[in-house]
């Protein structure tokens, strides 16, 4: 198989894993709007209690549990976006007139 030929099947690949990690992460919207809800509800739990600093999850304290879900969010986004980039660069590579 020609290199060219390679550029373009990887590049449809990647543009597809890249659509799919999007289209994942915005059809959880919902689910992520719903588990926010109770993210606050269990930060104004601890709040109310004095604990908000004393329990952590994955070592950060419980009030910070937003910023992780949207650190995880965010990834998602960058990774969907550049496996989608590289995809299109390899497609236009193995689009290109010259012979490799």
């Amino acid at each position: 198989m020609r290199l060219k030929s390679f550029c373009e099947i990887l590049g449809s690949i990647l543009n597809f894993a890249g659509g799919a990690v999007l289209t994942y992460e915005a059809l959880i919207v919902k689910d992520k709007i719903y588990s926010e809800e109770n993210v606050r509800e269990i930060q104004e739990s601890f709040r109310a209690r004095g604990l908000e600093n004393q329990v952590t999850y994955k070592g950060r304290p419980v009030s910070k549990l937003q910023e992780i879900m949207a650190e995880a969010s965010l990834y998602r986004a960058k990774l969907g976006a550049i496996l989608m980039t590289v995809g299109f660069l390899l497609d236009i590579a193995g689009k290109l007139p010259c012979d490799f």
